[in-house]
């Protein structure tokens, strides 16, 4: 790596209906050099943050009452828009796994 090699930074949402699970997945987040804009609770307003904040990632909690909603923005996000989603877990009392 040269001295001139930059890092690349992304913009994230986070999905997720518990506050402390979306709290600590923007903490990690944070701790690899990104950031984050406003988080998502919903699929309604991810899908809204899609069209209105082009974030570069999809951070989507494993814990959402509906996967099958989490599936589906994950489908439409990549297909309608261009942008990536990963499915993550966040245990409060676990960690990041």
């Amino acid at each position: 790596m040269t001295s001139s090699s930059k890092v690349t930074s992304y913009n994230i949402v986070v999905v997720g209906e518990d506050d402390l699970s979306v709290q600590l997945l923007e903490k990690e987040v944070h701790k690899a050099g990104h950031s984050t804009l406003p988080p998502a609770h919903t699929i309604h307003s991810a899908l809204k943050f899609a069209k209105e904040l082009s974030p570069d990632l999809f951070l989507l909690d494993l814990n959402l009452n509906n996967l099958e909603h989490g599936i589906e923005l994950a489908q439409h996000s990549m297909q309608e828009h261009g942008i990536p989603s990963v499915f993550v877990l966040e245990e409060v009392n676990a960690g990041l796994v």
